[in-house]
């Protein structure tokens, strides 16, 4: 279990009875824990939060149909993890659960409601989380996207992705940075963007894609050139990763994770800061 995430090798041992502390509890609140690993090794939803996941992995959230109650165990547990996720830098509270990340997931819950309990197809679903954000932007000044925009759906995860729907000064930089490319580099991002994973063929899930993005805007010049600049090499990078990947209706669907985590050890170099087309050099043919 090697690929295995850490939910799925928790639930793995606690199906075999290897977490004595769940003999602990009644069977209802441990068969509450069981489903909750189980989701948790099927379905990551802070990768939703943020738009980093695609539709077809909210099939995931299907395992809790019936259960609103450790739906609700699970989701508190998620919320805890995100409040958690700063504490080796500073353990003395919530640091990274801040306004914007907590309205995200609050966004999150009553969507995944909606899967758990089979209101609407995952694209449906998928896209109210795309909506949602837009309209955070709008409210802000932004012009409106709309998710049946291939192109501006594209748009609208790029900068979910980026954590920048509540940031409009931020989110005009993505927008510069996705004009600044080609038409053809445009049109790869926009239709690896909207493969579902469905039924529409392979879909490319860019692992630590939302990490990279904040860490490459934290090493680059504070001038907004500097940042448009390498937001747009970003693109061209996840372009290249997408490979051509695009929506191919009645195909069978299927997800293809791509770890990334290996281009934060570019981002993160001198070379990057003084010119953003370093990464221009990886995932190339």
């Amino acid at each position: 279990m090697t690929d295995a995430n850490h939910d799925e090798v928790i639930y793995v041992a606690a199906e075999n009875g290897m977490i004595h502390s769940l003999e602990r509890l009644d069977e209802t609140q441990r068969n509450d824990i069981l489903l909750g690993l189980k989701l948790g090794s099927t379905l990551n939803v802070a990768q939703f939060a943020q738009a980093e996941n695609v539709p077809g992995s909210l099939e995931g959230a299907k395992v809790m149909a019936g259960n609103r109650r450790a739906f609700n165990l699970k989701f508190l547990e998620v919320l805890f993890d995100v409040a958690g996720a700063a504490a080796n830098v500073d353990a003395r509270g919530a640091k990274a659960m801040i306004e914007p990340v907590y309205r995200s997931y609050k966004i999150v819950h009553p969507i995944l409601l909606d899967v758990v309990e089979n209101r609407g197809s995952h694209r449906q679903n998928y896209d109210k989380l795309l909506a949602a954000h837009g309209e955070k932007l709008k409210q802000q000044g932004f012009r409106p996207l709309s998710v049946d925009n291939p192109s501006e759906r594209a748009l609208l995860r790029l900068m979910i992705m980026g954590r920048s729907t509540s940031n409009k000064k931020q989110a005009d930089l993505f927008d510069a940075a996705f004009k600044r490319l080609s038409d053809s580099q445009r049109q790869t991002l926009v239709d690896g963007l909207n493969v579902d994973g469905t039924d529409d063929g392979e879909a490319i899930l860019p692992y630590y894609m939302p990490a990279i993005i904040s860490e490459a805007l934290k090493n680059t010049s504070d001038e907004p050139e500097g940042k448009i600049e390498a937001l747009a090499s970003l693109m061209r990078l996840l372009g290249r990763v997408y490979n051509g990947s695009k929506p191919k209706k009645g195909q069978a669907g299927t997800i293809k994770e791509v770890n990334l985590r290996h281009v934060t050890k570019v981002i993160h170099g001198e070379a990057f800061k003084s010119d953003p087309r370093t990464l221009d050099q990886l995932y190339t043919k």
